[in-house]
């Protein structure tokens, strides 16, 4: 046995609190372990000159992401979670760590999102963000703008991988109106030219199929 959510969140956040982002030879986004004489005291963000963090700070950090973000390792089990992935889904950190999405949030998520870490985890390359969408609970959806990162260590082995999503519900919804709004416009205009308005010497429209059309009779 692996241990508790405790020990699996402690062994792994030693493994990811080092981390150094950057990209490889075709650009593509991937976040590298690293460990040095320097930080064994601390895990530390490496991006440029050295950035020692503890568990509480990087946690602070995380929780400051305008996004949900969580880490799973190659059994699918959560690692790292921030405060908006809690709030948006519910539960506590530790009813999450340490757990599959099945053993956390029961059959919500589906089986899409371990696929795609599968895919991660084999590919070794990032996705690049793509929509994603789910019942928000109210008859309604929410729509989520996520990406998936590989976490190597320090041969090259991807580890976990690291997703973060943006909801973008509320822009959809307005994209939505706009392009309704397009089409009652457009249907307007189209309806418009398909008529010839017009009156009679009486100042009377005169309709005829649902169309107006122009007469220049003079009445009897």
């Amino acid at each position: 046995r692996m241990g508790g959510p405790d020990v699996l969140a402690g062994r792994h956040r030693e493994v990811l609190g080092r981390w150094s982002a950057n990209y490889n030879s075709k650009r593509e986004t991937a976040i590298h372990c690293t460990r040095g004489a320097d930080d064994d005291n601390g895990p530390c963000m490496k991006r440029g000159p050295s950035l020692n963090l503890d568990g509480p700070v990087l946690q602070a950090l995380l929780d400051l992401l305008p996004g949900t973000l969580h880490v799973k390792d190659r059994d699918y089990r959560y690692c790292i979670v921030n405060r908006k992935y809690l709030e948006r889904w519910g539960g506590t950190t530790e009813q999450v760590i340490g757990r599959t999405s099945e053993e956390a949030f029961g059959d919500f998520f589906g089986p899409g999102p371990d696929r795609r870490n599968a895919e991660v985890f084999a590919t070794g390359k990032a996705l690049p963000f793509y929509e994603v969408t789910y019942p928000d609970g109210h008859g309604g959806s929410i729509i989520l703008w996520s990406t998936k990162v590989p976490i190597l260590d320090e041969q090259g082995v991807v580890t976990h991988v690291l997703t973060f999503s943006l909801d973008i519900t509320p822009l959809k919804r307005m994209q939505q109106q706009l392009d309704e709004s397009e089409r009652v416009r457009s249907a307007i205009v189209k309806h418009s030219l398909e008529c010839f308005i017009t009156a009679d010497e009486d100042g009377r429209i005169i309709g005829s199929g649902g169309k107006i059309v122009i007469s220049t009779r003079t009445p009897e």
